[in-house]
């Protein structure tokens, strides 16, 4: 009885499934940005006070409150519905950037969340929590889908996103976590989130194009 060649051994074995690059890579992204979200609420609360948004120390120079109030949290229930946003976000939409370019994303979105909530929400003395940026991962990816693909998704997604925000902001209802927490829900930085995240997805999308074709930028 002759032997197997190596050739019929290697076609016995199972491949692996077509998308474990992107699986691996997803659970890269969700530990690179619900980590520090994690080693913080276990540092204890005594950071909170020190890290979270608040208008007034801000405006006296504590510039970092911009950034970090998003990363702290009241307790375990409130990060976990962050973090299955964020999960949610990494499983729906096939984040194809750079880990770096995610991680500066999810920076800036903090950044220009609170921005707008300084300069437009004078009324939100403070604010902590990474809903935000879930939001406006949710909606700039959501965007970008409505426009390249799955439409439907994306349609769908944005569409839930304002009958929510109406829900929210005309009809008087809480978010639905509220029913749930002991602490003040502030849905309007969910408008600020999703307002940032289509807004910034237009001007990469309005960047790239100027930059695929210069021409079209330029006065003559």
């Amino acid at each position: 009885m002759g032997q197997n060649s190596p050739a019929s051994l290697t076609a016995n074995t199972p491949t692996r499934p077509a998308d474990s690059p992107r699986l691996r890579r997803a659970l890269i992204v969700a530990a690179v940005l619900i980590g520090p979200l994690v080693v913080l609420l276990l540092l204890g609360d005594e950071l909170i006070p020190l890290l979270q948004y608040e208008r007034g120390p801000i405006l006296a120079g504590e510039w970092w409150r911009l950034i970090t109030g998003h990363f702290v949290h009241f307790d375990t229930a409130h990060l976990a519905i962050n973090a299955f946003v964020i999960l949610a976000w990494l499983y729906l939409f096939d984040q194809r950037e750079s880990l770096g370019t995610v991680v500066w994303t999810f920076l800036g979105y903090a950044l220009w969340t609170s921005l707008g909530m300084l300069l437009l929400s004078p009324d939100l003395e403070w604010m902590l929590g990474a809903s935000a940026i879930t939001y406006a991962l949710i909606s700039g990816s959501a965007f970008r889908a409505a426009l390249d693909g799955p439409r439907l998704l994306g349609l769908m997604i944005l569409a839930a996103l304002g009958l929510k925000l109406i829900a929210e902001q005309y009809w008087g209802i809480g978010s639905l976590f509220s029913y749930y927490a002991d602490y003040p829900i502030a849905s309007v930085t969910h408008v600020y989130g999703i307002a940032v995240g289509i807004l910034v997805e237009a001007w990469r999308r309005i960047a790239y194009a100027l930059q695929a074709h210069p021409e079209k930028g330029s006065f003559k």
